[in-house]
Protein backbone atom coordinates (compact mmCIF):
# COMPACT_ATOMS: atom_id res chain seq x y z
CA UNK A 1 0.00 0.00 0.00
CA UNK A 2 2.99 2.15 0.43
CA UNK A 3 6.17 3.46 -2.04
CA UNK A 4 8.71 1.07 -1.70
CA UNK A 5 10.85 4.05 -0.78
CA UNK A 6 8.47 4.63 3.20
CA UNK A 7 7.68 1.12 3.62
CA UNK A 8 9.95 0.37 6.30
CA UNK A 9 8.52 3.97 7.77
CA UNK A 10 5.11 3.19 7.49
CA UNK A 11 5.32 0.21 8.69
CA UNK A 12 7.19 1.34 11.65
CA UNK A 13 4.62 3.29 12.25
CA UNK A 14 2.21 0.93 11.52
CA UNK A 15 3.69 -1.51 14.30
CA UNK A 16 4.37 1.25 16.80
CA UNK A 17 0.68 2.31 16.77
CA UNK A 18 -0.50 -1.29 17.41
CA UNK A 19 2.48 -1.42 20.57
CA UNK A 20 1.02 2.08 21.95
CA UNK A 21 -2.38 0.59 21.98
CA UNK A 22 -1.44 -2.62 23.49
CA UNK A 23 0.56 -0.32 26.27
CA UNK A 24 -2.04 1.48 26.69
CA UNK A 25 -5.31 -0.93 26.78
CA UNK A 26 -3.09 -3.04 29.13
CA UNK A 27 -2.12 -0.11 31.47
CA UNK A 28 -6.08 0.54 31.13
CA UNK A 29 -7.33 -3.60 31.97
CA UNK A 30 -4.74 -2.96 34.79
CA UNK A 31 -6.43 -0.36 36.93
CA UNK A 32 -10.29 -0.79 36.00
CA UNK A 33 -9.65 -4.69 37.19
CA UNK A 34 -8.17 -3.90 40.37
CA UNK A 35 -10.61 -0.41 41.16
CA UNK A 36 -13.58 -2.04 40.00
CA UNK A 37 -13.04 -5.69 40.09
CA UNK A 38 -11.79 -8.55 37.34
CA UNK A 39 -15.39 -9.11 35.66
CA UNK A 40 -15.27 -4.65 34.90
CA UNK A 41 -12.75 -5.50 32.76
CA UNK A 42 -14.71 -7.89 30.62
CA UNK A 43 -17.55 -5.32 30.50
CA UNK A 44 -15.18 -2.93 29.55
CA UNK A 45 -14.24 -4.74 26.92
CA UNK A 46 -16.89 -5.79 25.40
CA UNK A 47 -18.75 -2.34 25.30
CA UNK A 48 -15.33 -1.05 23.63
CA UNK A 49 -15.46 -3.97 21.15
CA UNK A 50 -19.36 -3.13 20.31
CA UNK A 51 -18.40 0.58 20.23
CA UNK A 52 -15.73 -0.34 17.38
CA UNK A 53 -18.11 -2.52 15.59
CA UNK A 54 -20.78 0.27 15.67
CA UNK A 55 -17.97 2.31 14.20
CA UNK A 56 -17.43 0.23 11.65
CA UNK A 57 -20.74 -0.35 10.47
CA UNK A 58 -21.06 3.21 10.32
CA UNK A 59 -18.29 3.57 8.60
CA UNK A 60 -19.43 1.21 6.15
CA UNK A 61 -22.49 2.84 5.17
CA UNK A 62 -21.33 5.66 5.26
CA UNK A 63 -19.34 4.26 1.67
CA UNK A 64 -21.34 2.61 0.45
CA UNK A 65 -23.89 6.40 0.26
CA UNK A 66 -20.72 8.01 -1.24
CA UNK A 67 -20.82 5.38 -3.65
CA UNK A 68 -23.79 4.75 -4.85
CA UNK A 69 -24.82 8.65 -4.92
CA UNK A 70 -28.15 10.39 -2.87
CA UNK A 71 -30.95 8.86 -5.16
CA UNK A 72 -29.49 5.14 -3.95
CA UNK A 73 -29.11 6.13 -0.59
CA UNK A 74 -32.36 6.54 0.25
CA UNK A 75 -32.85 3.33 -1.72
CA UNK A 76 -30.61 1.85 0.36
CA UNK A 77 -32.10 3.02 3.81
CA UNK A 78 -35.63 1.52 2.93
CA UNK A 79 -33.98 -1.93 1.90
CA UNK A 80 -32.58 -1.85 5.43
CA UNK A 81 -35.43 -0.73 7.61
CA UNK A 82 -38.34 -1.78 5.90
CA UNK A 83 -37.28 -5.56 6.66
Amino acid sequence: MSCTSVRCTSLGIYYGAIGFALLFSGIAAGKIGSVLGPESTFAFGSATSFLAALALWRSTMEAKEIHLGSEAKVDLARALWDD
